[in-house]
């Protein structure tokens, strides 16, 4: 596959101009914690922003340490209350959009930009998906 080299760097420059600017939102919010640590986004979710915990069948979602949870399945959970509280799950969401295209295609894609000619190989798999469909892996 051949990559826009031009497209590629622009889209990279945007999503990494985005998510920075998202980041600056969030420690202004916050105060500056490191959005990375459970346990840092777990208190100021649940005990400076004032969510509540979210339940299951009656039963708090906890961590093992006894805080509230926050990957992805509990922070969908979570119910604002105020207009504060829907920008913060706004800035959350988009943080972990924003930051998962970044990571996992931008990044990958400059490597194949610069290394190889903007050429990205890869094996095609025909028959190895449950549904069917055609899936590719060991992209080089």
């Amino acid at each position: 596959m051949f990559l826009d080299k031009d497209l590629a760097k622009t889209l990279s420059r945007e999503d990494n101009r985005q998510l920075l600017d998202i980041l600056e939102q969030l420690y202004e919010i916050s105060g500056g914690i490191n959005w990375n640590s459970p346990k840092q986004v777990s208190k100021f979710l649940y005990e400076d922003a004032g969510f509540d915990i979210p339940q299951v069948r009656r039963q708090p979602l906890l961590n093992k340490n006894g805080s509230g949870k926050t990957d992805a399945t509990t922070l969908a959970l979570l119910k604002p209350k105020n207009k504060k509280q829907r920008n913060i799950l706004d800035l959350i969401s988009r943080h972990h959009k924003t930051g998962k295209r970044v990571s996992t295609y931008h990044n990958k894609f400059e490597e194949y930009i610069e290394g190889n000619d903007c050429l990205m190989w890869g094996s095609i798999n025909q028959a190895t998906t449950a549904t069917q469909r055609s899936s590719s892996s060991s992209p080089k």
